[in-house]
């Protein structure tokens, strides 16, 4: 995995994540992950904010795979070089290409105690709690494999709308939507892996992560997941 993939468009070249501004982080298939006796101590942020992941612990250290990080699913996470305010009505736009087992995995997580997160729960369902109450978005056509690499795009744009995308850049149309508009309420996005009480730790692998702090359009979304498609081979 990896490699140096671009895509070719009429008025661009889009060569990986950082092609686009406002990307808070980005961590890059194979590059910048350092490990220890006991396993990964960092990943290094591909974008130019210098968000580096780290761990010190080392029972909560995942390990080198693929050139990702897999995750036990019990205490395995990382904690961000600085905090990230996606709560409230601001905007974001994350990418992640993951490899996932079953029950509730925290793929974006905060170090607060009201439990903000953003996870994938069992192979049906996203959930994405601020706050107040969690917003649920459920599909009974299992659009979420256990077992299966997806390259994956959640939105949320200033009213609170979230959506989902999937490899191709289609958006998943959940048959049960709770919650959507999400509640209003605080985000401050700190931590990988896991929830802020070590609950609903991640179980998997992820092997390319990145957000920016604003909704982008479809058209970019659509040239991101290709991309990530593409690379990945899925």
């Amino acid at each position: 995995m990896g490699g140096g993939l671009s895509i070719s468009r009429a008025s661009e070249v889009f060569e990986d994540l950082t092609s686009y501004d406002d990307l808070a982080f980005y961590f890059k298939n194979a590059v910048g992950i350092s490990s220890g006796a006991s396993g990964v101590t960092g990943w290094t942020d591909s974008s130019d904010e210098n968000n580096d992941l780290t761990q010190t612990g080392e029972d909560n250290m995942g390990s080198s795979t693929q050139g990702g990080i897999s995750f036990d699913g019990t205490n395995d996470y990382y904690t961000l070089g600085s905090n990230i305010d996606i709560g409230n009505e601001n905007p974001f736009t994350f990418f992640i290409v993951l490899n996932m087992g079953s029950g509730l995995g925290t793929v974006l997580g905060t170090p607060d105690s009201t439990e903000q997160y953003v996870g994938f729960t069992r192979i049906d369902t996203i959930k994405i709690k601020q706050t107040a109450g969690a917003t649920i978005l459920g599909d009974t056509s299992r659009p979420f494999a256990n077992g299966e690499t997806m390259a994956l795009c959640v939105t949320k744009d200033k009213n609170r709308n979230y959506r989902v995308f999937k490899n191709n850049g289609g958006v998943i149309d959940f048959s049960s939507v709770t919650l959507n508009p999400g509640e209003a309420g605080a985000f401050i996005l700190n931590q990988i892996g896991m929830t802020s009480t070590g609950s609903a730790n991640f179980v998997g692998i992820m092997h390319e992560l990145g957000l920016y702090t604003v909704l982008l359009s479809d058209g970019q979304i659509n040239t991101v997941l290709k991309y990530l498609v593409n690379k990945f081979s899925i």
